[in-house]
């Protein structure tokens, strides 16, 4: 059984209406229904209540159902309207449907009524739906368009060929040129050769997802009207059809300045740490030539006294002879610290030597076990970068030596064809991560930010993994 309808009568016999609402009951259609059989009774009838369709006699004293479609148009209500009358010329029947009746049916024939009320409701939810979406487009574009035309960051829409077909204001002031002037041109206009080659290569690359997308982030050089270079961060989005690039978006942000500031900060690191490392040489060449030396003659002097003091008391001569051995543990340190902070080893035979000094002066000094593996064929890198693997894999020994309470510590070298990996991993207590690099500064381990910044300054990457009770791992990994 269908839902109960509120149907309007239109029709001057109450039998004739009777009769009506008896069929649609008797099709699963109980009804309520008013009939009226003027213009005035249908006028009220429509602002009294809503109504599900509306079924008219065709010829009335009063009325008709022309007149009464009018009032529907009039008041634009989009109800099922389905003229039942008697014998009618067919020509009038043509004209009423045309005039927007949605069905005509025959007094004499009211089987039909039924499946044209279930039809007409249909199709009439179908129009609302269908209105409905239209609706909600429309105002999707509005919001769009409000979203488009207000956007504090640059928009560009072009088609797959890079021509520009819509372009907001926050683009017009980035670029240089108006609105108009953009939507007259190609995206290779404002690029340099070598972003628009790649925006185009990339633009191939990946798959879209399951709605036909296709975002991306990356940089671009933009060329302004007046000729200046920005850099520019921009999120693409290829939209699709039928598997075809049908539609190109781009967001579009001035990142010039932040660059410059993120570039002129990385110099400063730079520089920072290449005056570490002179620093470094200079305190060792100190230490090695002075403080050594001096600590060397210092040994000797001692030994000269032991040697000859033939007449000194044994008291004296033993405390002589523990100052020697005191003398020579400081100059083993001074000479192992002068190591430390400038390792010839690493000049002279490169990073897998130096690492494998490490290994050793770690085992030595501790019972840590920290054997060196090595993937790929050895290469020697630039004194640079060979430098800052080497710093970043002392700090990660030293850390899990002192804080980790690890027992091993294993140094692993990747050599690929273009790319070589540092990989520290230790069976230390390990930590919790933060969310970002940066927050290792807050919790007080500036060591283990020193190794993104020494990674960062050779054009790496370093990252760090750790987990309570499941050690920590430092791999760094630098192009070559």
């Amino acid at each position: 059984m269908g839902k109960p309808l509120a149907v309007l009568i239109v029709e001057d016999s109450e039998d004739d209406a009777l009769i009506l609402a008896r069929e649609l009951e008797r099709g699963g259609y109980p009804s309520t229904f008013e009939r009226v059989d003027t213009a005035e009774a249908m006028t009220a009838a429509l602002e009294k209540r809503d109504w599900d369709v509306v079924i008219a006699d065709y010829v009335m004293p009063h009325f008709s159902a022309p007149a009464a479609l009018s009032l529907l148009k009039e008041r634009y209500l989009d109800l099922p309207f389905i003229i039942v009358s008697g014998a009618v010329d067919e020509g009038i029947a043509v004209a009423a449907m045309k005039a927007g009746a949605h069905d005509f049916v025959t007094k004499g024939n009211l089987a039909r009524l039924v499946p044209a009320v279930e039809r007409e409701l249909r199709e009439a939810r179908d129009r609302r739906e269908r209105y409905r979406a239209q609706e909600e487009l429309l105002e999707s574009e509005i919001r769009y368009r409000a979203l488009f035309e207000n956007s504090s960051d640059a928009i560009i829409v072009c088609d797959p060929r890079a021509s520009i077909v819509m372009a907001n204001k926050a683009a017009s002031r980035l670029t240089g040129y108006t609105v108009e002037e953009l939507t007259r041109m190609n995206v290779s206009q404002i690029t340099t050769e070598a972003t628009f080659e790649r925006a185009k290569a990339r633009q191939k690359s990946p798959p879209p997802d399951r709605y036909g997308l296709v975002s991306q982030r990356h940089e671009l050089q933009l060329i302004r009207k007046d000729g200046e270079e920005r850099t520019v961060e921009a999120v693409t989005a290829l939209i699709t059809a039928g598997g075809q690039a049908a539609q190109i978006q781009t967001l579009l942000r001035d990142v010039t300045e932040e660059r410059r500031a993120r570039e002129n900060l990385l110099r400063y690191a730079e520089l920072v740490t290449q005056a570490q490392e002179e620093e470094r040489k200079r305190v060792a060449l100190e230490l090695h030539d002075e403080t050594a030396q001096d600590l060397s003659r210092l040994a000797l002097d001692i030994d000269l006294l032991i040697g000859t003091g033939k007449g000194l008391d044994r008291d004296v001569t033993n405390r002589l002879e523990e100052l020697r051995q005191r003398t020579a543990g400081i100059l083993q340190g001074v000479r192992r610290f002068s190591q430390n902070l400038r390792l010839p080893v690493l000049e002279d035979f490169g990073l897998l030597s130096a690492l494998q000094w490490l290994s050793e002066e770690f085992s030595n000094q501790s019972p840590l076990s920290c054997p060196v593996e090595v993937v790929g064929a050895p290469r020697r890198l630039s004194p640079h970068t060979e430098l800052a693997l080497f710093r970043i894999a002392q700090e990660a020994v030293n850390n899990a030596r002192k804080h980790a309470d690890a027992t091993q510590v294993v140094i692993r070298v990747e050599f690929g064809l273009d790319e070589v990996a540092l990989h520290v991993r230790d069976n230390g207590k390990g930590f919790d991560m933060p969310k970002a690099p940066g927050d290792f500064a807050r919790l007080g381990k500036l060591g283990m930010l020193g190794m993104h910044e020494r990674a960062h300054l050779v054009n790496g990457e370093c990252s760090v993994s750790s987990q309570k009770g499941a050690g920590t791992i430092v791999t760094v990994r630098v192009m070559d």
